[in-house]
């Protein structure tokens, strides 16, 4: 597989002014340089605002990683450019040909890697079959590791030149998070492949959430994990699962509080939820079973009269449908860099019949006793066996006037309006911004380039006793700019 594989973008950057110079191909000047001439031809435009950024300079390119403060020089030419700038950390040869992984939450680089801190979290088939030959080297963090290759990739900022912080954080959109695989392809010249992937991506990604539109019934989601040593119930509001759930036509559950040590506090916050979904541990032995759960959330001995839906119609999910054998989730390790799939996983968990042969990849129902598919080494180059969502086709999506659900709980109306889009590229005009207050949240669609002149439906939403969500779309995707408690 490419680096691209798992690929995404996000913010509008145009770097510098137009110059007219030749091009050779990224690299070549290690062997012959000619002053003047491009060297990097493929250039990566970032489309949202995501926290890194990236200038070119013929032969070097800057790159900086704004969430860490970190900028990295990053050149094609056998020895060091002699230029002065401040703050630079790293100076490094690109491409890099042999890598470290600390986190290996966000890459899809199998190939490149020569070393992985935590081993027992390998999912990939292949990076598995490598490991067991001895093709990639593992072991615990080991402060040697950076002596062997050129770059070492953590999400944690480490002070040695060879480290290269990866900032991918919940606290980022779903296409936020996602673009920072094309961050990583800027130290192996991989621009064209990364931004080839990403168009894919992001071109079904919205084209999903435009067709969950029109979506009737906005079904209330929650997701929840609990933590077992503090015997405690979270609510998790993260912007990456906030914007997700919103982008499947749906409405996330939020909650002034967000952690609850009162059960009857938290079975209140989710008693109006269409479904759960629960990303607690699932290594952890007091909830690894549906029975477990029930009595730790308190519906193991209940009035059936008094159950809630989620309960009542055994629709509670979990993330642990791709497994390893020692039974770390793939989850962790891929969904980031997949948004495409995991949206269509969240859609088709409410609606089964808007892609009939689509299956989801990670959730599976937990509450309905889904089993789990395990990745192993033996799976590696078979096409029948089961593979890494990393290596998985990017689908066609269409425009779609599917014939969702009628109103239950909340209800929608529509209208067409041309939207102006600030984030996107082709934009001429203003982003149009919405407040939601108490009792209606009401959620306007924007976002679309005004060049494309393509239409839009808003949408409103009914809630009740929900914090104030300000909010925009950008290019398809939902975005919440602001999240205040209601007095």
């Amino acid at each position: 597989m490419s680096l691209t594989t798992a690929t995404t973008l996000f913010l509008i950057v145009f770097l510098g002014g137009t110059v007219f110079v030749d091009s050779a191909p990224a690299g070549d000047c290690a062997t012959s340089w000619t002053e003047g001439t491009d060297y990097f031809p493929d250039k990566v435009s970032i489309d949202y605002f995501s926290g890194f950024n990236v200038s070119y300079h013929n032969y070097y390119k800057i790159v900086t990683n704004n969430r860490a403060n970190e900028t990295y020089l990053l050149y094609c030419t056998l020895t060091r450019p002699n230029i002065s700038l401040t703050n630079v950390k790293s100076y490094l040869q690109v491409p890099v040909k042999n890598v470290a992984s600390l986190d290996l939450n966000m890459l899809g680089l199998d190939s490149a890697i020569q070393y992985i801190a935590n081993p027992e979290n390998v999912t990939s088939p292949c990076l598995q079959k490598a490991k067991k030959s001895s093709f990639v080297d593992s072991g615990g963090n080991n402060s040697d590791t950076s002596n062997s290759v050129d770059v070492v990739f953590s999400s944690d900022s480490k002070d040695s030149d060879k480290y290269v912080t990866v900032s991918r954080g919940n606290d980022l959109s779903p296409l936020q998070k996602a673009e920072w695989i094309k961050f990583v392809s800027l130290f192996f010249n991989g621009e064209k492949n990364a931004t080839d992937t990403f168009n894919n991506i992001q071109e079904n990604y919205n084209c999903n959430t435009q067709n969950l539109i029109m979506a009737a019934n906005a079904k209330n989601i929650a997701w929840v994990a609990y933590n077992s040593v503090a015997k405690e119930w979270n609510l998790i509001n993260d912007l990456y699962y906030t914007v997700l759930t919103l982008n499947a036509g749906a409405m996330p559950i939020l909650n002034a509080s967000r952690t609850f040590s009162q059960l009857s506090s938290f079975q209140s916050a989710i008693s109006h939820a269409y479904l759960i979904i629960d990303l607690s541990l699932i290594t952890d032995e007091n909830i690894n079973t549906y029975d477990k759960w029930l009595k730790v959330i308190g519906y193991y001995s209940y009035d059936r009269s008094s159950l809630p839906a989620f309960v009542e119609k055994r629709r509670v999910y979990r993330t642990d449908k791709l497994l390893n054998k020692l039974g770390y989730d793939d989850w962790s390790a891929s969904s980031g860099a997949r948004p495409d799939l995991v949206l269509r996983d969240l859609i088709s968990i409410q609606y089964p019949t808007y892609e009939r042969e689509y299956l989801p990849t990670w959730l599976e129902n937990f509450s309905a006793s889904d089993t789990s598919k395990f990745l192993t080494e033996e799976n590696c180059g078979i096409t029948s066996a089961v593979q890494s969502p990393l290596f998985a086709p990017i689908s066609r999506c269409n425009a779609s006037d599917f014939p969702f659900d009628k109103p239950e709980t909340s209800t929608r109306t529509s209208h067409n309006e041309d939207v102006n889009s600030s984030y996107s590229k082709k934009s001429k005009g203003l982003t149009s911004i919405i407040l939601v207050s108490i009792g209606a949240l009401l959620l306007v669609v924007i976002g679309l380039a005004f060049l494309l002149k393509k239409k839009v439906r808003s949408k409103f939403i009914e809630m009740k006793d929900e914090p104030t969500l300000q909010m925009t779309q950008t290019e398809g995707e939902i975005r919440i700019i602001k999240v205040e408690e209601n007095a």
